[in-house]
């Protein structure tokens, strides 16, 4: 494969039409068609193109990703479940799995899903469980340049793609739509190489400019972090003397736009700083954009995540604060928390037509699924168990946001079945995913997959 460099591009309407994928090999061989057939025993798939005559049997061992190009109809729900996954021996990234939650007993959690039917779930190796009244993922990425525009106008001459990250070349922005909601929380992980100067903007009116003047802009210069709102430095001047020794720091926001809304920035999981009093409900920007302070101070911007928050801020349970570690000391059963905020010890005995029964202390309760926010599935980390890691593996990316790994064993136009220790055999919907990824435990097709180049910068 690597001796043929075949390039076929279709129109854009026709692409569009035709709900054609897109499949990429490592030798940047690109072909727009269908899929009607893979045999990963053989190492082969068979497909179709208008710009090809017949079927044409290619090789995988190549393929780094299958770019999906299919509108997905998901029902509405009164809840959805987010179950996330242990990850696979040493490496990072967690699975995802959404549906509504119909069932949870000591060895299993059961989803009912839009796109896989119904999913019964190891519970070992569920890590955790959150319930969301509405769909929990707006946007996560970085998944490559596709989406993002720089403000110097020439995007790859400013930004490029290495490792699931956005990497600076000038001091251009990055930026890219996203909707966010009335309570959002917005998070990334920023790398530098020697000091930190950068800023980060969201729900800004514009991605065109380095410094809008709308919505909220976090600037960090080394250790000295200041926030504005609307281009008011009003909200924060603060130093983070912890950052001198990092090279990377995860930044999480919380929002809330309503008058009476409380909100917050933590560094690395930790509370930096809070606010209140303001009125965000007249801020409609969509923009979230990064921006290099200096020419010469290259950034890296990974783990872009913009979701649904419930209005709570998290509770950090250490030694800082030792009410909050506790909060049940000596009493048995699962935590539970409920979307008010209250919090309670138990066991789940069951789900049942929309609600859960759950076992505690001082007697039996019923609470609505759609009441949970999330629970306790394991008393330590201990008993979590880690998916089996398979050759014929996929990553399979979910148009909603987040993915699912499985052992690929059939894939036409329609449908992806494979197997999982997770789930086991399931065929999922092919309209509920963007993209497919290929060869995923390959590291020489993980560095082309993720942007190549000479090394992390």
């Amino acid at each position: 494969m690597r001796s043929l460099f075949l390039f076929l591009t279709l129109p854009l309407a026709l692409a569009a039409n035709e709900n054609l994928s897109r499949l990429t090999f490592l030798d940047q061989t690109v072909i727009s068609g269908t899929v009607t057939h893979i045999d990963p025993e053989k190492g082969i798939l068979k497909m179709t193109s208008p710009f090809l005559k017949g079927e044409a049997v290619l090789k995988m061992d190549e393929l780094l990703d299958i770019q999906l190009n299919k509108d997905a109809d998901v029902p509405e729900s009164d809840h959805h479940a987010l179950a996330t996954v242990e990850h696979h021996y040493d490496n990072p990234f967690e699975d995802t799995i959404r549906g509504s939650l119909i069932g949870v007993d000591d060895q299993s959690v059961t989803l009912h899903t839009w796109y896989a039917g119904k999913l019964r779930l190891d519970r070992f190796m569920v890590k955790a469980l959150d319930i969301y009244a509405n769909s929990p993922s707006l946007y996560h990425g970085p998944n490559g340049l596709d989406g993002w525009v720089s403000s110097g106008r020439q995007l790859k001459n400013d930004w490029s793609f290495k490792k699931r990250a956005l990497v600076s070349k000038t001091n251009n922005s990055i930026a890219r739509e996203v909707e966010m909601s009335e309570r959002s929380k917005f998070s990334f992980r920023a790398h530098w190489q020697d000091d930190a100067y950068f800023r980060a903007t969201f729900l800004s009116t514009s991605g065109k400019s380095r410094h809008p003047s709308s919505g909220y802009s976090l600037q960090v210069n080394r250790t000295y972090l200041n926030l504005s709102r609307n281009g008011q430095n009003n909200l924060m001047h603060q130093s983070a003397p912890q950052l001198r020794e990092q090279t990377n720091a995860l930044f999480e926001f919380y929002i809330d736009r309503r008058p009476e809304g409380k909100n917050a920035i933590y560094i690395d999981g930790k509370k930096f700083h809070e606010w209140d009093g303001v009125d965000d409900t007249l801020m409609k920007g969509k923009w979230i954009l990064f921006s290099p302070q200096t020419s010469n101070k290259a950034i890296k911007i990974s783990d872009i995540i913009v979701s649904l928050w419930d209005g709570r801020l998290p509770i950090i349970t250490d030694a800082e604060n030792p009410d909050a570690t506790g909060l049940f000391e000596g009493m048995e059963g699962q935590r539970i928390d409920l979307a008010n905020g209250d919090s309670l010890l138990g066991k789940i005995m069951g789900v049942n037509e929309g609600a859960t029964k759950v076992k505690t202390s001082l007697g039996d309760v019923i609470i609505p699924v759609n009441r949970l926010r999330s629970f306790q599935l394991h008393e330590s980390e201990e008993t979590l168990k880690e998916p089996r890691m398979y050759k014929e593996d996929v990553r399979a990316w979910f148009t909603e946001g987040g993915f699912v790994t499985l052992k690929i064993a059939r894939l036409n136009d329609k449908k992806i079945a494979g197997y999982s220790q997770v789930f086991g055999d399931a065929e999922f919907d092919l309209t509920a995913f963007s993209r497919i990824e290929f060869n995923i435990w390959d590291n020489d097709l993980n560095e082309e997959r993720d942007g190549g180049g000479d090394g992390d910068w």
